[in-house]
């Protein structure tokens, strides 16, 4: 099986469409006439919420929908869209498949919890949220929240939250999770530390300068009864190696006497500090400790209060990229490169950098306490400057910000939270295709086929794009189609009652291994078999997902219904190489032991 080009997948789709004899959509009332009374799941009286007051935008493909005051988000905003410009001429991020994404500014009566479990909506620390399915991603930003608490060196602080790099570290990790192959989690987090630190004009760039001072207090609002210990101006700004006796300063900018030890002035810290500063005098993790961390771990973490294993992920990444006067930086690209094929390995680590883990351990420590290093500068010709589109907010309808706040309740997991946002968003009237779509989709979760089968025709037929509806609506028909057959083979308009929606998803984005679960489930049971054309858009999904080993089977079958030995042959060897289960491993390799030989074997035989 070849990779398919994008022009030729919407040429192959597009004929496929036309090959199709389908059936009409069937016509639902409109869902007022039938759920007027369901439109919320109640125990005994329920009282309709007030409408909400939302405002509504888009900035591209990114809709927006806020509650704090607008001037502060369009400011918020203008910044927002100079920063996505400058990034994506310094670090373009390319994405294989971007998908519809959501920006939510809370900043209005704790409208920010709303969106966490209760055990989390008074957590320190946390006020921005990232989340994202196969489908859509969504960004949450705690508008409110003016400051946060951490403990540092047996100091407590009080910081202040910045808006600003909270956004840019999550619109980052939105471009980052979707690329592939996925970024470890020590690479993912030193990456987003890094661009947090972007500074940008409208006319220049810089990426890579660690802001070694974010935090230091002013002078003038540190009290004078503080006990401030000084020390003279050192001899030469650069060590060649730290020592563990070596003093911490910081220099007070305007202050008579300049320098000072971090030990005296760290409670009077003000920002999130650079790992310079957080990592200072504490111990390191081992590199061991450092790599290991697991990908469900980190979606737990938070790192700007368990901030440890975060600043010194950025600290290592930001020696290999841009210390160490780019000595590391070719050993790093190895090591990152041959990541996404081998196990990480201390012998993996040593091949690459030529040195162990504690040797390395060192550089890093040495970097801590003397962070010198180059970085990235950018300056834009006069007619290519950073420039910020207007932004125009509307009132956002109930239908808007039922859909929008359910489909981000959903990705954070609250599934009840979500369906009671589409209820009311539904009671309160002029539901939209898309809040239908959602809608219908969660009550196909719920197992309520048949009222999820009306929500569903409707919003098709009002044009829904949401892929998730559309290969629900094709898993309802062809339910409903197995049912009405009586064990006989699906008649070509039943099987393109199926496909319709399928074609319209993939057309919008979606590769989800469902929708070709689905496509190749009613091939199978069409009365007519697919062609090869419709074969290779199925065997699109076993490139995509070769750990699904039904289909990668139902494919290889396909193939050899029409005499395409070798291409069954591909299918099945790499289903059998992903092969979820001991039982589909069996299945795959005694279809392979049956498969005759194609006509270059038997040539090459003869």
């Amino acid at each position: 099986m070849e990779s398919h080009l994008p022009y030729r997948l919407a040429i192959r789709i597009a004929v496929i469409t036309l090959l199709l004899i389908t059936a009409g959509p069937s016509h639902a009332k409109d869902p007022l006439d039938v759920f007027e009374l369901d439109a919320v799941s109640t125990n005994g009286n329920f009282e309709l919420p007030e409408p909400e007051d939302w405002n509504y935008a888009q900035l591209g493909q990114l809709e927006i929908l806020t509650d704090a005051k607008l001037n502060n988000a369009e400011r918020l905003l203008n910044n927002f869209q100079k920063f996505a410009d400058a990034l994506s001429i310094v670090w373009p991020i390319a994405s294989n498949n971007q998908r519809p994404a959501t920006l939510i500014i809370c900043g209005n009566n704790g409208s920010f919890k709303a969106f966490l479990p209760q055990e989390r909506q008074n957590e320190n620390g946390y006020f921005s949220l990232f989340r994202q399915d196969e489908e859509r991603s969504v960004i949450i930003l705690d508008f409110e929240r003016l400051n946060y608490d951490l403990t540092l060196h047996n100091k407590f602080l009080r910081l202040q939250v910045d808006y600003q790099r909270q956004l840019y570290r999550e619109y980052a990790r939105f471009l980052f999770e979707q690329t592939q192959p996925k970024l470890p989690p020590w690479l993912l987090e030193g990456n987003l530390q890094i661009i947090m630190d972007i500074d940008f004009t409208d006319r220049v760039i810089k990426l890579g300068e660690l802001d070694t001072t974010r935090g230091t207090p002013d002078p003038a609002e540190i009290p004078p009864e503080a006990e401030l210990v000084y020390v003279p101006a050192p001899l030469t700004d650069f060590e060649e190696t730290a020592s563990e006796n070596d003093e911490f300063t910081v220099e007070l900018e305007g202050h008579k006497e300049g320098i000072v030890t971090l030990e005296s002035v760290i409670e009077f810290w003000t920002a999130d500090p650079p790992f310079n500063i957080a990592l200072a005098r504490s111990p390191l993790l081992t590199m061991e400790e450092l790599f290991s961390l697991r990908n469900e771990e980190y979606e737990s973490l938070n790192p700007l209060v368990d901030f440890a294993w975060a600043k010194q992920a950025h600290a290592f990444v930001h020696l290999c990229r841009y210390g160490a006067n780019g000595k590391l930086k070719p050993s790093f690209e190895t090591f990152v490169r041959r990541l996404e094929n081998e196990p990480l390995s201390e012998q993996l680590f040593e091949e690459c950098f030529e040195m162990s883990y504690d040797s390395m351990l060192k550089k890093l420590y040495n970097h801590i306490r003397y962070p010198h290093h180059n970085y990235n500068y950018v300056k834009l010709k006069k007619d290519a400057q950073l420039q910020a589109s207007p932004i125009t907010f509307a009132k956002a309808s109930q239908s808007v910000i039922g859909r929008i706040k359910g489909d981000a309740q959903r990705l954070a997991g609250l599934e009840d939270a979500a369906l009671l946002s589409y209820r009311v968003a539904l009671a309160h009237g002029n539901p939209d295709s898309e809040l239908l779509a959602a809608l219908g989709v969660a009550s196909f979760r719920e197992k309520r086929f048949e009222r999820a089968r009306q929500l569903l025709d409707i919003a098709v037929t009002r044009g829904t794009k949401r892929p998730s509806a559309l290969i629900a609506l094709a898993r309802l028909r062809l339910d409903a189609a197995v049912a009405s057959a009586s064990d006989k083979p699906l008649a070509p308009e039943q099987v393109g009652d199926v496909l319709l929606p399928l074609l319209k998803a993939r057309q919008n984005g979606s590769t989800t291994a469902e929708l070709y679960a689905t496509m190749a489930a009613a091939w199978e049971l069409s009365a007519i078999p697919p062609n090869q054309v419709q074969i290779e858009l199925i065997s699109e999904g076993v490139l995509l997902h070769p750990q699904e080993s039904q289909l990668a089977l139902r494919t290889a079958q396909f193939y050899v219904a029409i005499g395409e030995i070798k291409n069954a042959k591909r299918s099945a060897t790499l289903g059998l190489k992903h092969a979820a289960s001991s039982k589909w491993q069996g299945r795959l390799e005694a279809f392979l032991e049956r498969l005759p030989a194609d006509s270059a074997q038997r040539r090459n035989e003869s």
